[in-house]
Protein backbone atom coordinates (compact mmCIF):
# COMPACT_ATOMS: atom_id res chain seq x y z
CA UNK A 1 0.00 0.00 0.00
CA UNK A 2 1.44 3.23 -1.03
CA UNK A 3 1.12 6.53 -1.35
CA UNK A 4 -1.35 8.30 -3.45
CA UNK A 5 0.03 10.53 -6.44
CA UNK A 6 -1.24 13.14 -4.67
CA UNK A 7 0.34 12.64 -1.60
CA UNK A 8 3.81 12.26 -3.32
CA UNK A 9 3.31 15.46 -5.26
CA UNK A 10 2.36 17.39 -1.97
CA UNK A 11 5.30 16.17 -0.58
CA UNK A 12 7.79 16.99 -3.23
CA UNK A 13 6.17 20.54 -2.92
CA UNK A 14 6.59 20.92 0.56
CA UNK A 15 10.49 19.84 -0.05
CA UNK A 16 10.67 22.11 -3.02
CA UNK A 17 9.30 24.76 -1.02
CA UNK A 18 11.56 24.05 2.22
CA UNK A 19 14.79 23.85 -0.20
CA UNK A 20 14.18 27.16 -1.50
CA UNK A 21 13.62 29.03 1.44
CA UNK A 22 16.54 27.38 3.55
CA UNK A 23 18.93 28.67 0.54
CA UNK A 24 17.59 32.00 0.82
CA UNK A 25 18.28 31.99 4.18
CA UNK A 26 21.66 30.80 3.59
CA UNK A 27 22.03 33.36 0.70
CA UNK A 28 21.12 35.86 3.12
CA UNK A 29 23.64 35.30 5.64
CA UNK A 30 26.31 34.62 3.28
CA UNK A 31 25.81 38.15 1.01
CA UNK A 32 23.65 40.43 3.73
CA UNK A 33 25.28 43.88 1.83
CA UNK A 34 24.05 42.47 -1.31
CA UNK A 35 20.87 42.42 -0.14
CA UNK A 36 20.16 45.79 1.88
CA UNK A 37 19.19 48.99 0.37
CA UNK A 38 21.40 51.40 -0.06
CA UNK A 39 20.22 54.73 -0.54
CA UNK A 40 20.93 57.30 -3.21
CA UNK A 41 23.96 59.00 -3.45
CA UNK A 42 24.06 63.35 -2.75
CA UNK A 43 24.29 63.80 -6.64
CA UNK A 44 21.84 61.60 -7.85
CA UNK A 45 19.12 63.14 -5.11
CA UNK A 46 20.02 66.37 -6.83
CA UNK A 47 19.54 65.47 -10.41
CA UNK A 48 15.60 63.38 -9.17
CA UNK A 49 14.69 66.36 -7.57
CA UNK A 50 15.49 68.65 -10.66
CA UNK A 51 13.87 66.10 -13.62
CA UNK A 52 10.50 66.03 -11.15
CA UNK A 53 10.60 69.85 -10.84
CA UNK A 54 10.92 69.98 -14.89
CA UNK A 55 8.63 67.24 -15.17
CA UNK A 56 5.98 69.59 -12.27
CA UNK A 57 6.52 72.43 -15.03
CA UNK A 58 5.65 70.54 -18.17
CA UNK A 59 2.23 69.07 -16.08
CA UNK A 60 2.08 72.60 -15.01
CA UNK A 61 2.09 74.07 -18.62
CA UNK A 62 -0.62 71.50 -20.24
CA UNK A 63 -3.17 71.80 -17.26
CA UNK A 64 -3.08 75.47 -17.53
CA UNK A 65 -2.63 75.32 -13.99
CA UNK A 66 -0.67 77.29 -11.31
CA UNK A 67 0.97 74.56 -9.48
CA UNK A 68 3.67 76.50 -8.12
CA UNK A 69 2.16 76.32 -4.84
CA UNK A 70 1.31 72.68 -4.64
CA UNK A 71 5.41 72.72 -5.20
CA UNK A 72 6.49 75.05 -2.66
CA UNK A 73 4.02 73.53 -0.17
CA UNK A 74 5.82 70.13 -0.76
CA UNK A 75 9.28 71.24 -0.65
CA UNK A 76 11.12 70.69 3.24
CA UNK A 77 13.17 73.49 4.00
CA UNK A 78 16.60 72.49 3.96
CA UNK A 79 19.40 73.51 6.80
Amino acid sequence: MGLSSSAIIVIVLIAALGAVATAAGIFGVINPDEDSFKSPSPEQQQHMRRVREIHFDIIERESGRNMKSFQEGAQTPQK
